[in-house]
This record gives structure tokens, sequence and C-alpha cells, in this order.
């Protein structure tokens, strides 16, 4: 939100904002309007990063201020990102350090078989099946982050039936998660402006203007009835 209006004009004075129909319309609408904002995020989340536990808050934090960014709110950055990373910390660690752990064990388990298994059908079932658990997993956190960002209850359960409920968006969104990961990983050292500038912030924008009608009417319904 501008802060001319966030400042100097009440609500009924702010004018209307037409509203995408799309998730990509509406991840263009924000990134244009607040391409400043989230690059700061960006930064932010890169440098709660750093202690590497600290990545599950860090994801938290960051979904509870895109949510922001994306239902036009009013933000500040520096204390609402904070903010968040204090208010989640515990639940965001612990789910940082399962869903981390499980990845890391995912991934040993793919390279191992690729490493060290001849080529055959059990490598290729052992790999494939990795990989299917790991998006199976991307599925859930993509909505688990978001709901324990904002101090949802009863967010893992939440979160799986969402994923479950709505495999046709939180698949491509853990493919998108995944696609960007080993993107900066393979194109590394080139890509490293990108990954401090925007792709953080950006790729956390981009899952939230895809999941957030999920969000609202898991938030409408009673739980855990989505109807």
């Amino acid at each position: 939100m501008n802060l001319y209006h966030l400042l100097y004009e009440s609500p009924a004075q702010r004018p209307a904002r037409h509203e995408p129909r799309t998730a990509a319309g509406r991840f263009l609408q924000v990134a244009w309007r607040e391409g400043l904002t989230l690059m700061q995020l960006n930064l932010l989340f890169l440098c709660a990063c750093l202690p590497v536990l600290t990545i599950g808050p860090a994801l938290g934090a960051l979904a509870a201020v895109t949510g922001k960014l994306v239902r036009d709110e009013p933000v500040l950055i520096w204390r609402d990102y904070w903010g968040a990373f204090r208010r989640t910390f515990r639940p965001c660690f612990w789910s940082g350090l399962i869903l981390g752990g499980c990845g890391a064990g995912l991934g040993a388990a793919a390279t191992a078989a690729i490493l060290f298994l001849p080529e055959s059908a059990w490598q290729y079932a052992l790999v494939c099946g990795a990989c299917a658990l790991w998006l199976i997993l991307c599925g859930a956190a993509v909505y688990l982050f978001p709901l324990q960002g904002e101090g949802k209850g009863a967010a893992w359960r939440r979160a799986w039936l969402l994923s479950l409920r709505f495999p046709q968006r939180a698949l491509p969104c853990a493919l998108g998660v995944t696609a960007a990961l080993l993107a900066e990983i393979l194109l590394a050292p080139y890509s490293v402006p990108v990954v401090l500038l925007f792709l953080c912030a950006g790729a956390a924008l981009a899952v939230r203007c895809v999941l957030e009608k999920d969000l609202q009417r898991a938030e409408k319904a009673k739980f855990p009835s989505f109807d």
C-alpha cells in the first residue's frame, strides 16, 4: 500500500483498486506496486536464514508479510517481519527442522540410489519415490508456513487437508518452488544477484497469490470441512 495513502487519506478516500481475477495477474500487480518492499523483504529473509536453523521461522515470517501484501494491507516491513518471526518462532522452528530433515533424508536416499545401485528398475523406483515424497511434503509445506506465520491453530492438520483437497494448486506450487531451488543451485554463481534481490520473496509472493483463496476458504469454513 502506498505510504501517502496510508498516512494522509482515510480508507473512504482511497481509490478502489481493480483486483485481478487470476493469480498471475495478482502477482504482477503486487510485484509492480511493491517492488522495493519485496527487495527489502528478500534481504530480511536471507539475513534471518543465516543461522540455518532459523530457516523455518524465516519462512513463516516471509509468508505472513507476503499475505499482507497480497491483501493490500499496510506493511511496515521491519516491524512486521521481525514481529512475525518472534511470534511464530517456536512452531515454525520445529516445522523447519522436521521438513528440512525429511528433505535431507530423501535427497540422501536418491543420491545413494544413483551412486551405489546398478542401473535397474529398482534404482529408478527409489529415485522416483524420493521425488514423489518430496513433492508431497513440499505441497503441504506451501500451506503450512502461511498458516503458522499467521498463528493459525492445528496448522499441520490444516496444511495436509488443504494440500489433499486442492492438489491442482499445491502440486504446481511444489514444482515451482523445487524448480526455483534447483535453478538457484545449478546456475550459481550467476543466480546470486537474483537470489539477493528478489527470488525468495518473489517465489513466496507467487505461491501466496496462488493459494490465497484456499487459505481464505479454510479461515471462513468450519474446520476441518472446507465446503
